[in-house]
């Protein structure tokens, strides 16, 4: 003889708070997510503009220098 599977006996109301929590959870990770994906490309970003400036100051300053020799 079979068993039949035992009555979920919790109401209604608490299997939604539990699914609302697990979705809840999701979306505090993707939001973790993408403040890690903004954060890392704003470093990128920052670091290449730096580069990109100190390389125009060298030759904006070389330029200067030379003109008058």
């Amino acid at each position: 003889m079979q068993e039949l599977p035992a009555a979920d006996l919790r109401s209604p109301f608490e299997q939604q708070d539990r699914e609302a929590r697990a979705m809840n959870d999701v979306s505090q990770f993707a939001t973790a997510m993408l403040a890690l994906v903004f954060t890392g490309a704003l470093l990128i970003t920052g670091q290449l503009f730096i580069e990109q400036r100190a390389q125009r100051d060298a030759v904006h300053a070389t330029n200067h220098v030379l003109k008058r020799l």
